[in-house]
């Protein structure tokens, strides 16, 4: 019975690195390709590679982010709730800043990838524009709170 109880507890810990490794890349693939899209759009043909190249490569990148990031929330399911149960908000307003604008974003990607009128459409975007740059400003600020995890990694 301790082995088995080894062995999850192991195999929690082997997901969580792989989800948080796997979330930088892809998280900065996101960024990235939001952020051509995005220059693309407002300046045109800034770059070799077309805008529905980037939108693709921004949709696919931004579909196994949320998969990783839904993962990553319920590994951590236990600090989400001692952080509430013991009143330590205050003290990671930044990551549960993160976690809230990480899905507002992404429903908004979403929710505009769906989205048939065009008007409709347009506001979607530019609502997840305006909070995926506030996402990657918090990714940035958790992602350098968080490095020396990433450096120790052996």
């Amino acid at each position: 019975m301790e082995s088995n109880i080894k062995t999850v507890v192991g195999n929690k810990r082997l997901y969580r690195r792989l989800i948080n490794v796997g979330l930088l890349p892809i998280g900065l693939i996101v960024s990235i390709s939001g952020l051509f899209i995005q220059i693309h759009y407002h300046i045109q043909n800034s770059s070799s590679i077309g805008y529905n190249t980037w939108a693709n490569i921004h949709k696919w990148a931004s579909l196994l982010f949320t998969i990783l990031i839904v993962f990553h929330i319920i590994l951590h399911a236990k600090w989400y709730n001692n952080v509430i149960e013991k009143h330590l908000i205050k003290k990671n307003k930044i990551t549960l800043y993160l976690t809230a604008i990480t899905l507002v974003a992404a429903l908004l990607g979403f929710a505009a990838c769906i989205a048939t009128d065009f008007d409709t459409r347009h506001v979607l975007i530019e609502i997840h524009d305006k909070t995926a740059m506030l996402f990657f400003v918090l990714l940035l600020i958790h992602v350098l709170k968080k490095c020396k995890w990433y450096l120790s990694m052996r």
